[in-house]
């Protein structure tokens, strides 16, 4: 009688166990969910690689209804589309004034243009504009279609930028100034910056081992005319030096510094900044900056999931980003170029330090990017590690409750 009275006693000592284990596993359940809702395991250089601008630049070829071989315009612009804007952030069309006089790229064409057709425009996110050589109507084929296309996302210097942009913490794009003087100043506090920096563990835990890499331009160089216009490097003033700092995918951080402005403990901030967690930061126009147009093909995207350990297409990761980030839409009303007004900001410049939440407008794409299939030598993803974590603990929690069954039935057996 006393053994089956012990036997019961356990039972329900293991039945308690049992009902407290599952309530412990449902509250972590819970927690990762709430975690996962209220925070973010991606700092701000990774959310650079997960983001995506609502629209895309556009590509706007104006014709009317006399100009010159306008049907083989559309399709050499096609064909150069196929050839030069794959896995870009460019799309192309073709406005015919005479059909469609109320298109809302319209109004970006002046005068001389409309008397000048074909002509070429490139249309921001955020609605600037700006016009492309190479188009007219004794230039018009082929060929000139296809460079003109070319030039919007190829250029020396942006294929300096991808080969560096994921590899390195982020690119410096310094465009140099007509003062001689103040030039290698500038120069100099950029460096400085990147070699304060380097060695540094973020918040986030992330430890900067590569410096940012400093591109330099010269205001007048033609080829990088888009690239400079891209992240509101042109046309500003040309007498001095200015700065934009771009991560992930040639997003700018912060605005446009110029010279006056530029210092080692403004830019030291600005690379730190980017370590910082994407739940704890400020006003989204700080970080939703213009990105470039750039091609993100197979290479790259595989490069950053080697490199950062997560697919940054992946939905579940675009997901989880999503949660705690607000629309670029509402950073780009804000401003003609997604952030404040340059010569405000730079008159107040200063890190804000005050946590808020804002959300960007992800669109992953349906499958994972080319390249990221998941391999034994690949690291394991930052979703991967935290079930681990979750599963140790529960397994933990499993065994403690058996350990202390089993000591429970001993004693009881004892005493009987």
């Amino acid at each position: 009688m006393n053994l089956t009275h012990a036997m019961l006693s356990v039972n329900l000592a293991l039945l308690k166990c049992y009902v407290g284990v599952v309530f412990i596993i449902s509250l972590v359940w819970q927690c990762g969910f709430l975690t996962a809702a209220l925070g973010c395991p991606y700092s701000i250089r990774d959310a650079g690689f997960i983001v995506r601008d609502p629209a895309p630049y556009r590509l706007t070829v104006f014709v009317n209804d006399r100009t010159p071989s306008k049907k083989q315009l559309a399709q050499w612009l096609m064909q150069a589309a196929d050839d030069y804007l794959c896995d870009s952030n460019v799309e192309v069309e073709v406005v015919n004034l005479d059909q469609q006089p109320s298109h809302e790229a319209n109004p970006h064409l002046d005068s001389p243009a409309r008397e000048n057709l074909p002509t070429a425009l490139l249309l921001s996110p955020q609605d600037d504009a700006i016009s492309l050589p190479g188009l007219g109507p004794d230039m018009a084929s082929k060929e000139a279609v296809q460079e003109v296309v070319r030039s919007i996302v190829v250029s020396p210097k942006r294929e300096e930028l991808t080969a560096h942009i994921v590899t390195h913490w982020c690119v410096v794009v310094l465009v140099r100034g007509a003062d001689a003087v103040e030039n290698p100043r500038v120069a100099q506090a950029v460096t400085a910056a990147k070699n304060a920096v380097l060695g540094t563990t973020t918040e986030m835990g992330q430890k900067i081992a590569n410096a940012p890499y400093i591109i330099t331009l010269s205001p007048g160089d033609a080829a990088e005319r888009v690239l400079m216009w891209s992240v509101g490097l042109e046309p500003g003033n040309t007498a001095q030096a200015r700065v934009a700092v771009l991560f992930g995918m040639g997003r700018r951080i912060g605005p446009v510094l110029s010279a006056d402005k530029i210092s080692k403990a403004i830019l030291v901030d600005t690379f730190l900044l980017l370590g910082r967690n994407c739940t704890c930061t400020m006003d989204p126009r700080w970080l939703l900056g213009p990105a470039t147009p750039l091609v993100w093909g197979e290479d790259l995207q595989r490069q950053v999931y080697d490199e950062l350990g997560f697919d940054p297409n992946s939905p579940a990761v675009a997901a989880t980003l999503g949660g705690v980030w607000t629309s670029l839409d509402t950073a780009g009303s804000q401003g003609g170029d997604g952030g404040p007004d340059a010569g405000s900001t730079e008159d107040r410049f200063a890190l804000p330090a005050s946590p808020g939440y804002i959300e960007f407008s992800v669109a992953p794409q349906e499958t994972e990017a080319p390249g990221a299939t998941r391999t034994d030598s690949a690291p394991p993803t930052i979703e991967q590690r935290s079930l681990r974590v979750v599963l140790g603990l529960i397994l933990a929690l499993v065994l403690i409750v058996l350990g202390g069954s089993v000591i429970l039935l001993l004693r009881r057996s004892r005493t009987a």
